[in-house]
C-alpha cells in the first residue's frame, strides 16, 4: 500500500494483500498496551520470515518466556522492525547464536551483533514463524519502533495494509455514579443497558434512557475484529460527546513501554479480569500517565443532569472503520443510596494516590509507595489470626507499582527461610520472599488474600523416549517454578532448550554416525533452591 507523504519511503509501496491477524498495536485488558501486531501462520509454525526493509541486524534474543526467539533489524531510517516467537533463524544467525549459547553456557541468550554482521536487504529470509516465548499459538509478534524507540501503529500508518471493512462493534453501556465517602470518591455501577445494532451499522442501548442524580461516567463495551479472523481486537479511538459537546476522547497512535501499565485504568479492571471483557472506561484517573487522551473534560466526569442530554459515543478502528452508539441521560427525581461495602469498617484506610502510605500492627507491614494507586483509594489491611491470611485492600482495585508487604516469621519459616513464599489465595500467583531482620518481605502487584507457604519439592524430571533426533524432558514444578537447569552429555555441557507452556526441555541431537550409549545428566533447580537430578543412558 501506499505510505502516507510524512513517513520516509524506506517501506516502498508494494501490493494490497491479505493479512490475518490474531491482535495488533493498541490494548488488551489484561496486563498492559500490545505494541505490535500478530500475523497468524495458518495454525502452523514453520513459514519464511522475510526482513521488511534494508537494514542490519542490531539485536538476537533467545528465551523461554517474553518474545522467544526474536530479531531486531535497524533501518536507514532510525526506525527498528520486531520480528518474535520465531520457531527458528535463518541459518547464519543459527550458528552465530548457538556459538554463543555454548559460550555463555546458557540458553537464554540477548545479543548485539555489529552492524557489519548481519546486514540484510528487504525480501531476506531472517527466521521462521513459531511460537516460541509467552505466545499462545504460532504467530508472528511483528512492530516498528520509531528513532525514540516508541511503538507506532502499524495499521494506522499505512504500513500493514490490513483487510478490514468490519465496523467495531458495541455490546452494551453502563453508567458509574459517584458518591462521597471519608473524603475519597467511590464510583459504583449504577445501570447497565445492552446495546442494539440498528439497520444502518449504527447503535442504540435497549433502555434508551439512563436516569440519574450524581456525577457519572459512562463505560463501554467494544470489540473489534478483522475480515478472515474471529479474535476479539480493540479500538484505535473514540469520542464521548455530551450534547453535541466532546468530553472525552482518545487515540491510540503512539505507545511507550513505560506507560504499558495504565491499560489497568484505561479499562475497567474489575469488570474485565472478572468476566474477560473489553470495557473502556470514558474516564481518567487521577494518576494516568498516558498521552492518548483528548478534549476530556472534568476527566470525564459529568456532573448529575438537570435537564435531558443527548449522548454520542463514536468509536473507530485502526482501518477508519466508525460505529455510533446515542441514548439520553435524564435527572433522576429520586436519589438513591448507593450500594457498597461497610464504610463503618475499622479496618478501611484512606490511601491517597500522590502520597507514600504505611499500615502496621503486631502482624504485618505495609508499604505503598505514591503514584501506586490510579485514585484515591479506602483500602482494607488485617490479618485472619486463624488462618493467618493477609487481608490487603481490593482485589478489584488495581495497582500500578508493587506495594512491600512484611509479616513475621516464626521460628520454622526463619530456618526454612529461602524456601518461604506469599501465595495469593484466589488465583495461586507466588511472590518471592527475603528475611530481614526476623521478618519476610516480598513486592506484592496485585491486592488480595496472602499466606505464607513453605516450597520444599523440587521440580520433577521425567525422561521421554528418544525420537525425531531429540532428547526431551518434561519438567514441572509445583510452586515457585523452574529457576535453573543444565544438561551434560558424557559431563559436557550441552544446549538445553526450555519451554515452559508444554513443560519441555528438549536438546537437538546433532547426527551421528554412529550412535552410542551416552551419559546424560539433567539438573533442575527451583527459585526457593530445590533440585532434582535425572540420570540416563540412551542410544543416540
Amino acid at each position: 500500500p501506499q505510505r502516507p507523504t510524512q513517513r520516509s519511503d524506506i517501506f516502498p509501496p508494494s501490493v494490497l494483500f491479505h493479512v490475518i491477524i490474531s491482535g495488533k498495536c493498541g490494548y488488551n485488558c489484561e496486563t498492559n498496551f500490545p505494541t505490535d501486531i500478530d500475523i497468524k501462520g495458518g495454525g502452523k509454525s514453520g513459514p519464511p520470515i522475510y526482513a521488511a526493509a534494508d537494514g542490519y541486524i542490531s539485536r538476537v534474543g533467545v528465551s523461554p518466556t517474553g518474545y522467544g526467539n526474536v530479531v531486531y533489524i535497524v533501518h536507514p531510517n532510525g526506525e527498528t522492525t520486531v520480528y518474535g516467537h520465531l520457531d527458528g533463524f535463518e541459518k547464519s544467525i543459527a550458528e552465530w547464536v548457538k556459538q554463543r549459547q555454548y559460550s555463555k553456557k546458557s540458553f537464554r541468550v540477548d545479543l548485539y551483533p555489529t552492524k557489519d554482521d548481519f546486514p540484510v536487504n528487504q525480501g531476506d529470509l531472517i527466521g521462521y514463524l513459531g511460537n516460541s516465548g509467552s505466545s499462545g499459538g504460532p504467530h508472528l509478534h511483528y512492530e516498528i519502533r520509531n528513532k525514540n524507540n516508541q511503538p507506532i501503529n502499524i495499521v494506522r500508518e499505512g504500513v500493514l495494509k490490513i483487510m478490514d471493512n468490519q465496523k467495531p462493534s458495541f455490546f452494551s453501556v453502563s453508567l458509574y455514579e459517584c458518591d462521597t465517602v471519608g473524603g475519597v470518591a467511590r464510583y459504583t455501577k449504577s445501570k447497565t443497558s445492552n446495546a442494539i445494532k440498528l439497520s444502518d451499522g449504527n447503535y442504540k442501548i435497549s433502555d434508551s434512557i439512563f436516569y440519574t442524580s450524581r456525577p457519572h461516567y459512562f463505560t463501554y463495551d467494544v470489540i473489534d475484529y478483522k475480515n478472515g479472523s474471529s479474535n476479539t481486537l480493540g479500538i484505535y479511538s473514540m469520542e464521548q460527546q455530551i450534547d453535541s459537546v466532546i468530553n472525552f476522547s482518545f487515540a491510540i497512535d503512539r505507545l511507550s513501554f513505560t506507560t504499558s501499565r495504565y491499560v489497568n485504568s484505561f479499562t475497567q479492571f474489575d469488570e474485565n479480569n472478572k468476566n474477560r471483557t473489553h470495557i473502556l472506561r470514558a474516564y481518567v484517573s487521577a494518576n494516568n500517565g498516558l498521552s492518548t487522551y483528548r478534549n476530556v473534560k472534568s476527566r470525564g466526569i459529568i456532573e448529575a443532569p438537570t435537564v435531558e442530554q443527548q449522548v454520542r459515543t463514536t468509536i473507530e478502528d485502526d482501518n477508519g472503520n466508525r460505529s455510533e452508539i446515542n441514548f439520553i441521560v435524564k435527572p433522576d427525581t429520586i436519589s438513591y443510596p448507593l450500594q457498597t461495602t461497610d464504610y463503618g469498617d475499622k479496618n478501611l484506610k484512606v490511601v491517597t494516590w500522590n502520597r507514600d502510605f504505611s499500615y502496621s500492627d503486631s502482624s504485618m507491614q505495609v508499604s505503598i509507595v505514591s503514584r501506586s494507586l490510579f485514585d484515591n483509594e479506602l483500602l482494607n489491611f488485617s490479618v485472619d489470626t486463624s488462618t493467618m491470611i493477609y487481608q490487603l485492600g481490593d482485589p478489584s482495585i488495581p495497582l500500578y507499582k508493587p506495594l512491600v508487604l512484611s509479616v513475621i516469621a516464626d521460628s520454622t519459616t526463619q530456618k526454612l527461610a529461602k524456601k518461604a513464599l506469599f501465595v495469593n489465595s484466589e488465583n495461586k500467583a507466588v511472590v518471592r520472599t527475603k528475611l530481614n531482620n526476623n521478618r519476610l518481605e516480598g513486592e506484592i502487584s496485585r491486592f488480595g488474600d496472602y499466606r505464607v507457604v513453605l516450597d520444599t519439592i523440587a521440580p520433577k524430571i521425567t525422561p521421554q523416549k528418544v525420537q525425531n533426533s531429540e532428547l526431551r524432558f518434561r519438567v514441572t514444578d509445583d510452586l515457585s517454578g523452574v529457576a535453573s537447569y543444565q544438561l551434560l552429555i558424557d559431563g559436557e555441557w550441552a544446549l538445553l532448550e526450555w519451554d515452559p507452556k508444554s513443560s519441555m526441555m528438549i536438546h537437538r541431537i546433532e547426527n551421528s554416525d554412529t550412535p552410542k550409549q551416552r551419559k546424560v545428566r539433567v539438573t533442575v533447580t527451583d527459585y526457593c533452591g530445590n533440585s532434582s537430578t535425572s540420570n540416563t543412558k540412551p542410544t543416540f
